[in-house]
């Protein structure tokens, strides 16, 4: 779909009558705009998650998924215990991208029925959870990371961690022990990340952390306070199980991708030696 700014007035209100939000999303930047009077986009104030009541973006993005595919998207989402439908669908206005947010309210007669709102509720958060989230670890699964990570801007740096000789752990000590390790592992790496950073488990004894706003020099201490972390875990019930991970990371400019494969480079020379942090060399000056 494209509109021109002169347009957009009289195609907002008439979203309005029909919907019980209707608003332009800048997935990249978490921002949602809204339409002048006189046709100018203006800023709403807080991030566009907060009409949510949530303090980070939503797990489920519908807004970067419409992004990427320059498609369609829509879920359920829930705040204060109502159930809201929203569709997120790609535009252009003027040539540059946004996405077209719709929102209505979800009647209890015409969806919930004899299981009830709760069940709905429940319904709901299980299936986001099961979408996004690795079922093992509790952290974002390869799906969230192609679907919702890649799609969107602003990150800045990202680490490639790996846990050092896990097959040996499955091989010495059985797969549900490695199991938990896995656990223990994600659990100490997202203890040392802030919220906003997404953990994901790529697969097997891999995982990706991506950040905003972080300089090199404070990413150098988060990753050295994940490995220590990492490498401080106890199993009771396997007292002579000792685990760490080797991490690699990067920062600057050129997206989530070329970050991850910066970060990915690192991790190579971190395996070297193991148990210990590499950062791949700065961007080269222009």
């Amino acid at each position: 779909m494209k509109l021109t700014e002169n347009q957009l007035p009289g195609f907002m209100a008439g979203l309005r009558e029909l919907f019980d939000v209707a608003r332009l999303v800048d997935a990249s930047a978490a921002e949602a705009w809204d339409v002048s009077e006189d046709g100018r986009l203006v800023a709403c104030e807080g991030r566009c998650h907060a009409i949510w009541g949530k303090s980070r973006r939503c797990r489920d993005c519908t807004s970067a998924r419409a992004l990427s595919s320059k498609g369609q998207a829509s879920k359920f989402e829930i705040a204060d215990n109502e159930a809201f439908f929203v569709v997120s669908t790609y535009v252009e206005v003027d040539g540059s991208p946004y996405v077209l947010e719709t929102v209505r309210k979800v009647g209890e007669d015409a969806l919930f029925g004899a299981n009830g709102k709760s069940r709905f509720l429940e319904m709901v958060e299980t299936y986001s959870k099961r979408l996004w989230l690795d079922q093992l670890t509790g952290a974002c699964n390869r799906r969230y990371f192609d679907e919702q990570i890649k799609s969107l801007e602003g990150f800045d740096a990202a680490a490639f961690v790996d846990v050092d000789d896990f097959k040996s752990v499955n091989d010495s000590f059985g797969h549900a022990a490695g199991d938990y390790a896995l656990k223990e592992i994600a659990s100490a790496l997202a203890s040392s990340v802030r919220p906003s950073d997404p953990l994901v488990r790529l697969g097997g004894d891999e995982f990706v952390i991506a950040f905003r706003g972080m300089p090199p020099a404070a990413l150098a201490g988060r990753l050295e306070e994940a490995r220590r972390k990492v490498a401080a875990l106890r199993f009771p019930e396997t007292p002579d199980l000792r685990v760490s991970v080797s991490i690699g990371g990067a920062c600057g400019a050129g997206g989530i991708e070329q970050l991850v494969a910066r970060a990915d480079e690192a991790l190579y020379r971190a395996k070297e030696g193991k148990d210990r942090v590499v950062l791949a060399p700065a961007d080269p000056q222009p």
